[in-house]
Order: C-alpha cells, then structure tokens, then sequence
C-alpha cells in the first residue's frame, strides 16, 4: 500500500492515519504505567529539559503510544510541548526504539509552525534529533546497535508520525552534524547519508531553504 493509493480521512484516529503511512506498522495508545523504566527516564527528562522549571510536572504528556514495526521490535512515544528560543510553544514527539527489553535509540520530532524563517504557521516539523546507540552508552548494555538500518527506520517512523498528527510530511534539521570522518581526512555526517540514500530511493528531496541550509523532506 502505498501513500498514493490509501489516503487516510482527517477525522480519522491518528494511529489509523499513522498506519496508513507506515506500512507494515501499527500505533496503539497506552497508558503511562504501560512505559518500561527506561522509557519513562527518557520522556521525563527531556519533558524536564525543555519545560520552564517552575512548571515542569511528571506525567505531562497530551499521548502515549506504543508503535510496532514489522520486524515486531516495539518504540514508544509520548507527545509533549516544547519552549523554544524565540518565545513559542510548539509540539514536540519523544521516542525510544526497544530491541526484546534494551534500549537501541532515540529521536524527537518537533514542530514549531511558526519558527522564525518561515511564513506564519508554514514551518514544517522536523528531526530534532535521532541517535542509535552504540557499546558506549550505558543503556544498550554493552551492546551496539548501529548499521542495523535503525537510522532509516526511524525517520520513516517520525514522517508517518509527522503525517498523521500535524498533515506534514517531515524535515531535516537544518544542521547535519559531522559524527565522522573519511579515510580523506574529510568530516562525514550518517545522517546525510541516510537522507541522501531516501532521495536516492525517491523517498525524500532535497532543498535549500531560506537561510541557505542545505535539507532535506520525504515525499
């Protein structure tokens, strides 16, 4: 099934817009008591990052759902608000990829329509961040979950997320990170190359935006 062929009504529940985008997966809400401890850290720090001090509260989620993969490895996610720098509230999505009980990654989706730089209430939502552990990281248990395909995956996942809650296909961030380098000596960003292998698979496109960003959007 493909974006073209099923196009999801707008007054449907968003896991069945959600389902409609990612083929093969399936969103079903939960509650909090359903998160594994690993997860419930996860949420509850960002939430406690990005939330002014003195209004931050345990539990402040507007949803909480539990999102399977064809391969039946499980992530969780929870929405949230987020306090940007220019004085806007805007949406934000955590996520937390599960292989059997361990932690393998992690990403944030966000969406601020009316981010400097764009036109009022046009600014698409984009990858805040997404990180596939390796050995290092002490919640994969020694363990490295990396060239697995999780990257991909993930971004999938947020478009279809992305598509379902706000009716937007997803960004890039602006920024790329270098977390690499070649065998030249030259810095290399892993997440480019996943969206330029989307592009590749007519996935995704590639643009510039208005502050000369190169960036990316799935189609």
């Amino acid at each position: 099934m493909t974006q073209e062929e099923v196009q999801p009504q707008k007054d449907e529940l968003i896991e069945d817009r959600f389902s409609h985008f990612y083929e093969g997966g399936a969103m079903v809400p939960i509650v909090y008591e359903e998160l594994p401890q690993g997860a419930v850290d996860y949420f509850e720090g960002k939430s406690r990052q990005y939330t002014p001090k003195d209004e931050y509260k345990e539990r402040n989620f507007a949803a909480i759902s539990k999102i399977t993969h064809p391969d039946g490895t499980i992530t969780y996610a929870a929405e949230g608000e987020q306090l940007w720098g220019d004085g806007n509230i805007g949406g934000v999505v955590y996520f937390v990829d599960y292989v059997d009980d361990t932690p393998v990654g992690h990403s944030e989706l966000c969406f601020n329509p009316n981010m400097m730089g764009h036109e009022e209430g046009m600014a698409p939502p984009f990858v805040g961040m997404t990180r596939t552990y390796d050995e290092n990281d002490k919640e994969s248990e020694g363990k490295s979950f990396r060239k697995m395909g999780l990257g991909k995956r993930r971004l999938i996942e947020m478009d279809a997320y992305a598509r379902a809650l706000y009716d937007r296909p997803l960004d890039s961030d602006s920024l790329l990170i270098s977390d690499g380098i070649d065998e030249e000596g030259k810095r290399t960003s892993s997440i480019r190359r996943i969206w330029e292998g989307l592009v590749g698979e007519g996935k995704a496109e590639e643009y510039t935006d208005g502050h000369g960003n190169v960036r990316y959007r799935m189609k």
